[in-house]
């Protein structure tokens, strides 16, 4: 759970995935009522947080292509863009956590 002096209640949401030393980032959900004041930006953080207590090497996700806020907000957390050939629908990103350390 990550929590937020300002917002008591649940307002966002992320799954993430361990497989071997990849974790996969997934539904990423911010309750519209609160979208437009960074949350999604703490929730980023705190995904990151985990995937390092989780001794994990890099988190990846796919966005729908033509989300560009959400494109826009995982890169300036640090995400970067790679080619997945057998999902063109989607923009493939990826967290490398040992190059940040």
């Amino acid at each position: 759970m990550v929590a937020h002096d300002e917002y008591p209640a649940a307002w966002g949401h992320f799954d993430l995935t361990v497989g071997g030393a990849s974790a996969r980032l997934g539904r990423v959900i911010v309750d519209p009522r609160y979208r437009g004041q960074g949350l999604g930006r703490i929730l980023t953080r705190a995904v990151i947080e985990k995937a390092r207590e989780l001794g994990v090497d890099e988190v990846r996700l796919a966005v729908v292509a033509d989300n560009e806020p959400a494109v826009r907000a995982y890169r300036r957390a640090g995400f970067t863009e790679f080619v997945d050939p057998e999902r063109p629908q989607f923009t493939a990103m990826t967290y490398r956590l040992l190059e940040r350390q």
